[in-house]
């Protein structure tokens, strides 16, 4: 699920997320998600932040969370830990569709 963006499938308004997120068990270690939360690798070229604020929210209550990786936002490819988490925008494409190579950063524990 990610907020809209043209007229692609599994897209909702932010305010009907927290009923998905509340799916995600509690005691999760690692979590696959379509989209990035809000200001974790979310970052685009016109300058803004398109994650989902409520799925930041969420992984934010996840105490056993260890990894979060994440696709969507094709310009914002990379890793970063947080809180001891690592997060991991996987996406092998970049804006344009074309391949940004063969390595996936979420491998790199």
């Amino acid at each position: 699920w990610t907020p809209p963006f043209m007229d692609w499938a599994f897209m909702l308004p932010e305010d009907r997320f927290a009923e998905k997120w509340s799916l995600i068990p509690d005691d999760a270690t690692i979590l696959v998600t379509h989209g990035p939360p809000y200001g974790t690798l979310d970052l685009v070229r016109r300058g803004a932040h398109v994650g989902s604020t409520s799925l930041r929210d969420r992984v934010a209550e996840l105490e056993s969370l260890r990894l979060h990786v994440f696709g969507h936002v094709h310009e914002a490819r990379g890793r970063t830990v947080q809180r001891g988490t690592v997060f991991a925008n996987a996406s092998l494409l970049d804006a344009q569709y074309r391949p940004h190579g063969s390595d996936v950063p979420v491998f790199e524990l």
